[in-house]
């Protein structure tokens, strides 16, 4: 019997933070761009389960996310906890997530960020908007790939649409984006 499992590490650069910092456990964060006082510029990175409480969600505007943490804080609610991307830290820790897996697993089914995947012949975009609503597209390729750059050029033609009127008519502002490879050779299993 073949067993896949899929590890999603959701709030991944926030829980990194909260395990670094005890003090900070329980409390909302938010990991990107500095707020400067709600007149940053740039987007949060992730947040952890208690900011997005607040409403405060990846790829938001920092300065709508200190808009919402100073309601919070009149309300009475904890203010959120601002912290920078430390993308080194994170990726010595993903490093590590990946040997235990490996440790366990013989074979590891798919890490885009370091190309670990086997060849593929699907790619998939999710795409979901701010209102929630979700859109799947998928394209099947003539024959198996395994470089990471026909995976981007595949991706972003299926995106590229949710970026204009083809797809996107109201210009609604984008949530989430997500990519997934499917039908994989059986030898790659």
């Amino acid at each position: 019997m073949r067993i896949i499992a899929h590890l999603d590490m959701d709030a991944f650069f926030a829980a990194v933070e909260e395990r670094d910092n005890p003090q900070f456990k329980g409390m909302p964060i938010a990991v990107g761009a500095d707020p400067g006082q709600g007149r940053g510029r740039g987007v949060v990175s992730t947040a952890n389960y208690k900011a997005r409480e607040y409403g405060i969600h990846s790829a938001l505007p920092i300065s709508v996310t200190w808009r919402l943490s100073e309601s919070a804080r009149k309300a009475g609610k904890p203010s959120v906890i601002f912290l920078p991307v430390d993308i080194e830290k994170y990726a010595a820790v993903s490093e590590k997530i990946m040997d235990i897996v490996k440790k366990y697993s013989p074979k590891v089914i798919s890490r885009l960020a370091g190309g670990g995947f086997k060849s593929f012949r699907t790619v998939v975009v999710t795409v979901r908007f701010a209102d929630f609503q979700t859109q799947t597209r998928s394209h099947t390729l003539d024959k198996s790939a395994a470089a990471q750059k026909i995976l981007e050029f595949e991706a972003l033609k299926l995106l590229s649409p949710f970026l204009d009127k083809r797809e996107n008519p109201k210009g609604k502002l984008i949530r989430l984006i997500g990519v997934r490879v499917e039908k994989l050779n059986k030898n790659d299993l």
